[in-house]
């Protein structure tokens, strides 16, 4: 197994140094602590963070570098989001005042949910990362007209799920 390293790792590792350098503190002659960060502990919360950032970005990299693996992610993307449009379409359609037909919502706390989403406006927001994969596919892809139909559908079903959520933000992000 080889490890990719992306071409955006510079500043990436830059940024990581630079936090490195700011969580150094030291104390004066005075005994006080002094450092070139003003909170020394969330510096070093947010390296540990971009670590943590920097071991994802690399393992993605490596893992999704072949066009195959990154065909097979995209292909799994498309069809989860057309799957979860239409379950939250479905949940919606027969909402009995139960999340997931199971458990009681107590409305006055939150809004109506959304498919797996509690609120209607973290749902639209998912989706709306979802949905300019199979637009771009129908659009930038040369395939056949089965899998322009299948793009075409689920852009469609996640364009209008996102509208029957009636997050206002959401509607306005896609058009």
């Amino acid at each position: 197994w080889t490890i990719y390293l992306p071409s955006p790792l510079g500043p990436f590792v830059a940024l990581l140094l630079w936090g490195l350098v700011q969580s150094i503190a030291w104390t004066d002659q005075t005994g006080a602590r002094a450092s070139l960060s003003l909170d020394v502990e969330a510096t070093r919360m947010a390296v540990l963070w971009l670590t943590l950032l920097l071991l994802a970005f690399v393992v993605a990299g490596s893992i999704f570098a072949s066009r195959e693996r990154l065909q097979l992610l995209t292909a799994f993307a498309v069809g989860f989001g057309l799957l979860l449009s239409l379950f939250a379409l479905l949940q919606q359609a027969t909402w009995n005042g139960k999340f997931y037909w199971l458990r009681t919502v107590n409305t006055h706390l939150i809004t109506m949910p959304f498919g797996p989403f509690v609120h209607h406006g973290h749902y639209a927001g998912y989706l709306e990362l979802l949905l300019p994969l199979p637009v771009a596919l129908l659009v930038l892809h040369r395939v056949g007209l089965e899998k322009k139909l299948l793009y075409g559908f689920a852009a469609a079903m996640m364009g209008l799920s996102i509208v029957v959520s009636l997050a206002r933000g959401g509607m306005r992000c896609i058009l």
